[in-house]
Order: C-alpha cells, then sequence, then structure tokens
C-alpha cells in the first residue's frame, strides 16, 4: 500500500485553532471546535485501521477538492487495482442500533 496523502487538519480547522487561540471564545466557535476536532479524531482512527490493514493500494486522505468554487472534502480515496473506494467518515456518538433494515438511535 502507498499513502500519497497523508492526514492532516484542514486549513479552515488550524485557522479556527488559532483563533481559539489568540482571541476570546465565543460559545459558537467552542462548539465548532468541538465538532471538528471529534470529526478530526474519527478520520485519525479510520486512517490508523487502514494503514494497518490494507496491503494493496493507493491512498489519499484529506483530499480538498473545488467545483463551480465551492470546496468539498473527501476524508479518504483507496484506489485498488479494479476499484475506487470513497469514504466520508462520521464520528458519531450516539447509540445506533439496526431492527428490521432501520437505523434507530
Amino acid at each position: 500500500m502507498e499513502i500519497v496523502k497523508r492526514l492532516t487538519k484542514t486549513e479552515s480547522f488550524q485557522q479556527l485553532e488559532q483563533k481559539l487561540m489568540r482571541t476570546q471564545t465565543t460559545e459558537e466557535d467552542m462548539l465548532k471546535w468541538q465538532r471538528r476536532l471529534r470529526g478530526f479524531q474519527g478520520e485519525k482512527q479510520f486512517a490508523s485501521l487502514v494503514e494497518k490493514h490494507l496491503t494493496e493500494g493507493i491512498v489519499m486522505f484529506n483530499l480538498i477538492l473545488s467545483f463551480n468554487n465551492k470546496e468539498f472534502q473527501i476524508d479518504a480515496l483507496l484506489l485498488m487495482q479494479d476499484d475506487i473506494y470513497l469514504f466520508e467518515v462520521k464520528n458519531f456518538s450516539d447509540d445506533i442500533f439496526i431492527k428490521q433494515h432501520q437505523f434507530f438511535m
């Protein structure tokens, strides 16, 4: 396996962290930071699993792409010999269960 792009904090996440360190923190900024941090921690866990268990392919984490003047992020892109896998990682902290093919929280 080859990791072409490693997982790093996005520029906007780094800017938010710098803002929180240098200015008085609003509740809104703190909640935004906590959500981003929880998301980044989930992405780190996923990246760790991929690096540990994947033996073939090319991996790119945290791709920031632009289309029609809008930016979007792909958490992980795995390129295999015959397949491409795109992952959007979520880090939930609620209990979720499945019953008769339906999700419940």
